[in-house]
């Protein structure tokens, strides 16, 4: 079922004006492979980063922030101490947390943690691969759960794939965006499959990071929290990589990434309004 375009140029428009007229402060317990890359993906659009992990402030810069981003990527015992004190502080100040649960079926260590930090913290959105929700989903068992960080293992939009993130959703009383080649966006109630990207990404280190931290800043606006909110977001990350591509369409990887920081510092209604492709399901 398509969404009517005015309804969806109408939260455009307002995810946009409010990166420009706000300069929201993000958390972000970023990895240690991506932080560069996240940090400057929120200055390129108007909002402030910080890294800060350390466990004896990080609750403290959470509270101060207008939302919290984390990211599973590389644990170790300190940062896991990080990510429980931001859990905590962001619950009690009511700080909404984007949780990036990467590789989360890929050891034990990371799958136990998560869950039973799950357990006691309700992120707003949590944005993953196919593997990574169907392991919150607790639906396969762990040795079953192979595919992690750069899983391209994502089937195409099936019942049992939108299935697996409306269980996921109501779980966890949060929004899925289960990432693939069409990424799926639910509560649990309402839901929609975003169909904008291009190969490039999937090819470059970080891009999911990225968007977590995209996400990240458009939540930071207590008006930009729904499902379709989160869609959009989704779809407007995905176009930036389709008009990147399509600048450079003959040259390489390097190239692309360089034209995708052009492209996203630039954003403006007019290049993305037309260009998105979403579909309520």
């Amino acid at each position: 079922m398509s969404i009517q375009p005015i309804e969806i140029q109408t939260i455009l428009h307002k995810q946009l004006a409010a990166f420009s007229e706000h300069t929201p402060r993000i958390h972000c317990i970023a990895n240690y492979v991506t932080a560069n890359a996240c940090a400057n993906l929120l200055l390129a659009i108007g909002a402030s980063p910080i890294m800060a992990d350390a466990p004896e402030e990080a609750a403290d810069i959470t509270k101060n922030s207008q939302s919290l981003m984390i990211n599973l990527g590389t644990p170790n015992a300190q940062r896991m101490q990080t990510i429980s004190n931001v859990g905590k502080a962001a619950m009690h100040y009511q700080v909404p947390i984007v949780l990036d649960p990467v590789g989360c079926g890929t050891s034990v260590f990371r799958h136990h943690f998560i869950l039973n930090w799950l357990s006691t913290v309700r992120p707003s959105v949590i944005r993953g691969n196919f593997a990574e929700i169907t392991a919150l989903s607790a639906n396969a068992p762990l040795n079953d759960l192979h595919d992690g960080i750069d899983s391209t293992a994502i089937k195409p939009i099936t019942a049992n794939a939108i299935k697996l993130a409306k269980e996921t959703a109501l779980k966890y009383q949060t929004i899925i965006i289960l990432s693939g080649s069409v990424d799926i966006v639910t509560d649990g109630y309402r839901t929609f499959t975003v169909n904008n990207g291009c190969w490039q990404m999937s090819k470059i280190t970080g891009m999911g990071c990225m968007l977590s931290a995209f996400l990240s800043a458009v939540i930071s606006h207590p008006a930009s929290r729904s499902p379709l909110d989160m869609a959009i977001a989704t779809a407007i990350f995905g176009y930036t990589g389709e008009l990147a591509a399509s600048l450079q369409p003959n040259d390489g990887l390097g190239t692309f990434y360089q034209t995708f920081w052009d492209t996203i510092s630039t954003l403006s209604f007019d290049m993305v309004k037309r260009g998105l492709h979403i579909e309520h399901q």
